[in-house]
């Protein structure tokens, strides 16, 4: 989540539109992820994991695949993190009544 604050800057024009590409992005991601994760699956389980070898290698693999699965969606939940906390400080959102519309919390 670290990694994705950095990525949506303190000075982004329109919050709200911000907000909503990330939100597409993850909505597109979850349509992704149960493909990828069967593909990835079956291919480990068939070629990878018993060319290994050792249990610790193949779970330092499966661990490794699981935390390369997540990224994106942790990277992109950063960014929401960091859009709330700037809609939260800006005096300019303020009078456009965001936090009634559309549940920004500005108090």
């Amino acid at each position: 989540m670290a990694a994705g604050a950095p990525i949506v800057k303190g000075g982004a024009k329109n919050l709200l539109a911000a907000y909503g590409w990330v939100e597409a992005l993850i909505g597109i991601a979850a349509l992704v992820f149960h493909p990828v994760f069967v593909s990835v699956t079956q291919a480990s389980l068939e070629h990878v994991i018993p060319a290994l070898g050792s249990p610790d290698t193949v779970e330092l693999y499966k661990y490794s695949v699981c935390a390369l699965l997540i990224l994106p969606q942790t990277v992109l939940l950063g960014n929401l993190s960091r859009i709330y906390g700037v809609a939260g400080k800006s005096d300019t959102l303020r009078g456009n009544n965001y936090h009634g519309k559309y549940g920004f919390i500005l108090d």
